[in-house]
């Protein structure tokens, strides 16, 4: 008497694009017989489960980070008008929003970074060039001429970021924005 022995059954989903026809499809697949598919058969659930969970939060993180570099790039041309930066337009404001949503305070400090040196204003809904760095020395002096409460040192590299002290406001303004968003999200 022949056995009627039933090939094994993969667990691994099939993808069938419309283009392509089941026999086509089953070559990209592991093969049942293969000594992979023999394993993820054999594995325990629970470690099948817990590594499946691992790779959907690695793929949702590169996703995010993609979303990111694409928003960095897009926020480098920004504003889209040459109005001044204490009054864009609405439209730059609410995209700069939509861009600025996943952004991290450190995701933010490397857009900073790059506008400055695309020789553009840090702040992104300012139209301006960056100021020249023609400091000799590693440090600035601000609040020189008044009163002695706004006199400060600032690192050069910092002060030459902005084309403005309202700038400079503005864009820690929306530091500090994303920073008590993300503390809300840890907690």
């Amino acid at each position: 008497m022949a056995s009627s022995s039933k090939p094994t059954k993969s667990i691994l989903k099939k993808r069938i694009d419309d283009t392509t026809t089941p026999q086509q499809s089953n070559a990209s697949i592991v093969s049942v017989d293969s000594p992979l598919a023999e394993s993820i058969a054999s594995a325990n659930p629970a470690h099948v489960a817990t590594a499946l969970y691992h790779a959907n939060l690695i793929q949702r993180r590169k996703d995010l980070e993609l979303d990111i570099l694409y928003s960095t790039e897009t926020l480098l041309d920004y504003p889209t008008t040459s109005l001044p930066a204490s009054s864009p337009s609405a439209s730059d404001i609410s995209i700069v929003k939509q861009l600025l949503r996943p952004f991290q305070p450190s995701d933010f400090d490397a857009l900073l970074e790059e506008r400055r040196i695309n020789n553009r204003c840090a702040y992104v809904l300012c139209p301006n060039p960056s100021p020249p760095g023609g400091s000799n020395g590693g440090y600035r002096l601000f609040g020189t001429s008044g009163r002695s409460s706004n006199f400060r040192i600032v690192p050069a590299a910092e002060a030459d970021r902005w084309c403005s002290e309202d700038c400079a406001r503005g864009a820690m303004y929306v530091k500090v924005q994303l920073s008590e968003r993300s503390e809300e999200h840890t907690s």
